[in-house]
Formats: structure tokens, C-alpha cells, sequence
């Protein structure tokens, strides 16, 4: 099974449609599931993704 690392700058990037990196965060991520492989992250990176996401809610990106 292969794991790829997502880190804060990359979650941020999924969360926010205003980011300027969010359409390329949104064609890596349905690469990485199609791919079947798992994403992995850290307690710290999503601690750190939550408090500096920019407004809107949180969405399940991991289904």
C-alpha cells in the first residue's frame, strides 16, 4: 500500500475554493484516490490547517 503525505499548505489549498492553488489541490487529490493510494498527515498538520484555514467550513475531503 502506498502513502502520500499531505501537509498543511496542501490541505489548506483543498478546503479553500478562493485559493489560487485550490484547482491544482483538487486534480491531485482525485489522482492520489484514483491511484489507491492512502493519504496520510500528521496530528500537527491538521491542527495547524484548522486554525489557519480563511473562513467556510471544513469539508470531508477524505471520501
Amino acid at each position: 500500500m502506498r502513502h502520500v503525505f499531505v501537509d498543511t499548505v496542501g490541505l489548506l489549498a483543498l478546503w479553500d475554493e478562493d485559493d489560487q492553488w485550490h484547482a491544482a489541490a483538487e486534480t491531485a487529490w482525485r489522482l492520489v484516490l484514483a491511484s489507491g493510494a492512502v493519504p496520510c498527515t500528521t496530528d500537527y498538520v491538521l491542527g495547524n490547517a484548522v486554525t489557519r484555514q480563511r473562513g467556510g467550513p471544513i469539508v470531508n475531503r477524505w471520501t
